[in-house]
């Protein structure tokens, strides 16, 4: 029973990171985006 909570716990923290690190890579992808039409 513990060792489920806490694999639940992990799948969870988990989720938060990825959609965190998913999130400042979108958002470094749009700056670059930005900067290459800026050198156009």
């Amino acid at each position: 029973m513990r060792i489920e909570a806490y694999n639940i716990f992990n799948l969870m923290s988990f989720g938060e990171n990825y959609r965190e690190n998913t999130h400042k890579a979108h958002r470094i992808f749009l700056l670059q985006i930005s900067t290459i039409n800026l050198l156009k």
